[in-house]
């Protein structure tokens, strides 16, 4: 009896299931080795009680109500609360863990729970990720995916409490959206996104992009000048367009309305918060030169990376004549590192368009140099494409020994 070859899609949906598992079971064999390390498993989940995850959870059982009554002393005693500290964090990922939750009664510890979901979401991630290659018929090499958007020296903070799954989740069905041409679902996405980081807000550009180069305009003797404003024009006239934009920015403003009525707030209280934490804003390239010479070693490999991404954006407009991603990618870069250089290394991994342009490029490049089907170019492509995977994964064990020998999460 012959056995029923899988689908395209049935393949996908198997891949994406796997890296969730596959994700979810190693997060748990290093919480099991921590905990032996430790001679404790008094408190199983330890490994992941770091930095942010101690906001979320503090978010997820309390919301932002910051009375003496409920503040978390350990948080205090390590640090990691400083005042204000919690209204930086967006809401929609601790609320989607307190449903969880509610849900199971509260059996389940909490940091169990934003694991669980965060696992779900980059299977859900990876999914959409590839359905969004394959609108650009851009060729799929699961391996060399995997490493690059999931095995990576991120990927503690991808399977853990934290906002790096659902970001990079929402961002990827966004993507899809976009290149499906459909405007307002995609809107409705950058709501999601928007409650989940202030640099999902960011994106509405990218949506106005996609809109803008669907607008046909009839006059061609019109020059680009012309042109650019009859573009605008057409969309502020089309409700369908304006609808599109106009709803994608509701989660951030509910957020400050929150903030505003319910809790006495400024309304702009997540960025006030950020000089709670000693931060300053400063010219742009201020803090990735002042830590490639100053910083310590960790600021200077974040230095470096974001250093090499403005090279790769410099290089996709001059030789692949790209521009909108690249300068979009810029400006991002400017934003995350105008007040501080830390993680903004994973702010821009989970930002997506630079690593898809990273990713396509290779699929382009290898396509083209095999295409006239000499054994020789493709032996020399793939093991060029093997080393970059291998190059990938040794970085994430590095990451992986920082966390369960050291007890911090690298480049944090």
């Amino acid at each position: 009896m012959k056995c029923k070859r899988l689908t395209t899609k049935q393949k996908d949906i198997l891949f994406a299931t796997l890296i969730g598992v596959i994700g979810l079971t190693i997060m748990l064999l290093l919480c099991t080795y921590y905990s032996i390390r430790n001679n404790s498993f008094s408190d199983f989940f330890s490994l992941l009680r770091k930095l942010d995850a101690y906001h979320y959870n503090y978010i997820t059982n309390y919301g932002y109500d910051l009375s003496s009554t409920k503040v978390d002393m350990d948080m205090r005693s390590k640090g990691l609360y400083n005042g204000m500290a919690v209204w930086a964090f967006f809401p929609l990922y601790p609320l989607l863990v307190s449903i969880l939750k509610t849900i199971t009664f509260g059996l389940i510890d909490t940091y169990f729970l934003g694991v669980f979901l965060s696992t779900v979401f980059m299977g859900v991630m990876v999914y959409f990720l590839i359905q969004f290659f394959r609108e650009k018929n851009i060729k799929i090499n699961y391996i060399l995916l995997s490493a690059l958007f999931v095995f990576n020296t991120f990927f503690m903070f991808y399977f853990n409490f934290y906002t790096e799954a659902i970001y990079m989740m929402i961002v990827a069905i966004f993507l899809y959206l976009c290149e499906k041409k459909k405007f307002f679902a995609s809107g409705i996405t950058l709501a999601f996104l928007s409650a989940t980081r202030v640099t999902g807000a960011f994106f509405v550009f990218y949506l106005l992009y996609k809109i803008y180069n669907e607008i046909q305009i009839e006059n061609k003797q019109l020059n680009k000048i012309k042109t650019f404003f009859a573009k605008i024009w057409q969309i502020i006239k089309n409700p369908y367009y304006l609808a599109s934009l106009s709803v994608s920015l509701i989660g951030l403003a509910i957020f400050i309305l929150v903030l505003a009525k319910v809790y006495n707030l400024s309304p702009l209280a997540f960025l006030d918060t950020q000089v709670g934490w000693g931060k300053q804003n400063k010219l742009p390239g201020y803090y990735i030169i002042y830590s490639l010479i100053y910083g310590i070693d960790s600021q200077r490999i974040i230095a470096v990376f974001l250093i090499i991404s403005i090279i790769f954006c410099i290089y996709l407009m001059v030789k692949e004549k790209k521009y909108f991603i690249p300068i979009f990618t810029l400006l991002y870069i400017i934003f995350i590192t105008i007040s501080s250089i830390n993680s903004a290394d994973r702010y821009l991994w989970d930002f997506l368009l630079l690593t898809i342009e990273f990713y396509s490029l290779l699929m382009n490049k290898q396509e083209n140099y095999i295409k006239a089907n000499n054994t020789k170019k493709k032996t020399i492509w793939n093991i060029f494409i093997v080393m970059t995977i291998l190059i990938v994964v040794t970085i994430c064990v590095i990451a992986v020994v920082e966390v369960l020998f050291k007890g911090t999460l690298l480049f944090c």
